[in-house]
């Protein structure tokens, strides 16, 4: 990741279209949303 360096955790992670789009909007308007997920066990 760019931002976050080459020693960055990424993750794949399943969500809704709507959710992505909401995503998608906010980053539009320059607003960058961070989601902060919990490990599953």
């Amino acid at each position: 990741c760019p931002i976050c360096g080459p020693n960055a955790k990424l993750s794949a992670v399943s969500m809704s279209y709507a959710f992505k789009l909401l995503l998608q909007e906010l980053t539009s308007m320059c607003i960058l949303p961070r989601i902060k997920l919990k490990e599953r066990v």
